[in-house]
C-alpha cells in the first residue's frame, strides 16, 4: 500500500532538521546571528547584522538604555513647562498673521518643525543624551498636557487659542520631536 501525500498532510520532517528553540515543533533554517540558536521566522527579528532571537534582542536593548531614575521626571517637567509657556504665545502670534489665509498655516508648519526639533534637542541635553524606552512618551505627554493647560490659561486671559493653524503647529511639533527622542 503506497500512500500518496495530499495537500493537507503535514510535510515530512527529517530527524536531523533544526528546530526553533522556542517552538520545538517548527523546523527552521535560521540561526541567531549572535548566539547561533535555531530560531523560526516568527521569533526571529531582522537587524542590520542578521536575524536575532528574542533573548539576544532583549539583552541588547537593555544595554542600550542607560537612563537614570530622575531623567524621565526632568524630561517631562521641561517639556511641560515650555509647552505651558509657549503654546499661548504661538497661538497669539499665529493670530496676528491672519490677514492672509495661507500665511498662518505656513508659519504654523515652519514653527512647529522648529519647536519640535528644538525641544527634543533640549530634552536630550537635559537627560545628558541618555536613552530610555519611555523618553518619547513622557516628553510627548509633557508637551500635550503643558500645551493644553497653556491653551486653557490663555483662553482665560482672553487669548484666542483654539485656531486651526494651532492644531497644525501641535501636530508638526509632535511629529518632529518623535524621531529625535529615541
Amino acid at each position: 500500500m503506497n500512500h500518496t501525500p495530499s495537500l493537507t498532510d503535514p510535510p515530512p520532517q527529517s530527524p536531523d532538521a533544526l528546530r526553533c528553540y522556542r517552538h520545538p515543533q517548527t523546523e527552521t533554517l535560521l540561526r541567531c546571528s549572535r548566539c547561533d540558536k535555531p530560531v523560526c521566522i516568527q521569533c526571529a527579528k531582522r537587524t542590520a547584522v542578521g536575524h536575532r532571537c528574542p533573548d539576544c534582542l532583549k539583552t541588547q536593548r537593555q544595554r542600550a538604555y542607560n537612563m537614570k531614575p530622575g531623567d524621565l521626571l526632568r524630561a517631562g517637567a521641561v517639556s511641560f513647562g515650555l509647552s505651558l509657556a509657549l503654546w499661548p504665545l504661538c497661538s497669539l502670534l499665529l493670530g496676528l498673521l491672519n490677514f492672509f489665509w495661507l500665511l498662518p498655516f505656513l508659519a504654523a508648519f515652519l514653527a512647529g518643525g522648529t519647536a519640535g526639533g528644538g525641544l527634543a534637542q533640549l530634552i536630550r541635553q537635559v537627560v545628558k543624551r541618555r536613552r530610555g524606552p519611555y523618553l518619547r512618551w513622557v516628553t510627548l505627554a509633557g508637551i500635550l498636557t503643558g500645551g493644553l493647560i497653556g491653551v486653557i490659561l490663555g483662553s482665560l486671559l482672553g487669548i484666542p487659542t483654539w485656531r486651526l493653524p494651532m492644531l497644525l503647529f501641535v501636530g508638526v511639533t509632535l511629529a518632529s520631536a518623535w524621531p529625535i527622542l529615541r
